[in-house]
């Protein structure tokens, strides 16, 4: 079986292409919810995301993840994604802060 992912041709193989690290972010992500079951897909849309045992997803609490503005181990991480967006300093998006 051949699936179309964002003009990438991916064969059902050993190693699908969401586990493959030379594909882009884009790729990989398309290529793991087109593999999800709807039920598997709702089951993301929570800060406690199940495991999907099947595609080797583990389970996973984001909920610290920028959202309520969070100090911890020395990374500052932005709180809300709008202001992480709208920040003038692009480079502090990515440098760590000690």
């Amino acid at each position: 079986m051949v699936r179309v992912v964002s003009g990438l041709y991916a064969q059902d193989t050993a190693q699908p292409a969401y586990l493959n690290q030379s594909l882009t972010p884009q790729q990989r992500a398309e290529d793991l919810v087109h593999r999800m079951t709807v039920e598997e897909r709702v089951t993301q849309l929570v800060n406690q995301s199940r495991a999907v045992p099947r595609l080797n997803v583990p389970d996973y609490d984001w909920w610290s993840e920028s959202l309520h503005g969070v100090a911890r181990n020395g990374t500052t991480e932005f709180p809300e994604p709008v202001g992480l967006a709208a920040t003038f300093d692009a480079a502090a998006i990515h440098r760590r802060q000690s």
